[in-house]
């Protein structure tokens, strides 16, 4: 798809307030000024072991994968 058929596109469906609103934040965090937003505030704070009991896995699998669950 053409980038510029693309934006249009998005500017139908949320409205031009809106689509520019989300474009400012999204320059606000790339140029560093705004903290990006995080799918979980605790993902830090996660027990990999219990997710490991959880998972029923014969051998312990990486962290990364049990991250990813």
């Amino acid at each position: 798809m053409h980038p510029g058929k693309a934006t249009e596109q998005l500017f139908k469906q949320q409205g031009l307030a809106y689509s520019l609103w989300e474009v400012f934040l999204y320059l606000l965090e790339v140029s560093g000024l705004k903290h990006p937003k995080k799918i979980h505030d605790d993902y830090d704070n996660i027990d990999l072991d219990e997710i490991m009991q959880r998972g029923r896995f014969p051998y312990r699998p990486s962290d990364l994968f049990l991250k990813v669950l």
